[in-house]
């Protein structure tokens, strides 16, 4: 599955990897999600492309976006009526998400074959889709957070035992 953002806006907690590859045209991203999604099906992950900006300006726009390639574990959509301080009440996130699954090393090894890298070790992300910020709080603090604007996918480390974790998303 690849999912491709273009008027929803949605953070996500997602583990897996940020591709190294940089798409230069709106085929080759579907077409790097084909592959991820034929991978994952041979391996039996729930692995997907994750395109962390909007798509509402393809094809006669197309700029370079980070791309995730992993697990979605959790989504959090909003409207864009919801901005800044405006925006829903966060949402509880399950202590769940944030424990390690398992990508099979085959998988990106043949990604990697069809050349589509991804850079490092499995890991935890938050990112975004669409034109969209995100944060992750425990308590009070802003403990993560990432937009459109920004990188729109980054490493979170999150210990769940020091509190309930809540995520909040928006219209960037």
């Amino acid at each position: 599955m690849t999912r491709l953002y273009e008027m929803e806006n949605v953070g996500l907690v997602v583990f897996g990897r940020v591709a190294d590859t940089e798409f230069e045209s709106v085929d080759a991203i579907e077409k790097a999600g084909e592959d991820v999604a034929e991978l994952a099906k041979k391996h039996r992950v729930r692995a997907e492309l994750i395109y962390c900006g909007t798509t509402i300006n393809w094809p006669d726009d197309f700029e370079f976006t980070p791309v995730a390639i992993g697990i979605v574990k959790y989504e959090s959509y909003s409207s864009d009526d919801d901005y800044g301080e405006g925006a829903e009440e966060p949402e509880v996130v399950p202590p769940a998400v944030f424990s390690a699954d398992r990508i099979p090393q085959d998988f990106w090894t043949e990604l990697a074959e069809r050349g589509i890298t991804a850079n490092g070790e499995d890991r935890t992300m938050l990112a975004i889709g669409g034109w969209t910020w995100t944060e992750l709080r425990q308590g009070d603090e802003v403990i993560a957070s990432t937009s459109g604007e920004d990188d729109g996918c980054i490493d979170i480390a999150i210990d769940p035992s020091a509190g309930p974790i809540q995520i909040r998303s928006g219209y960037c």
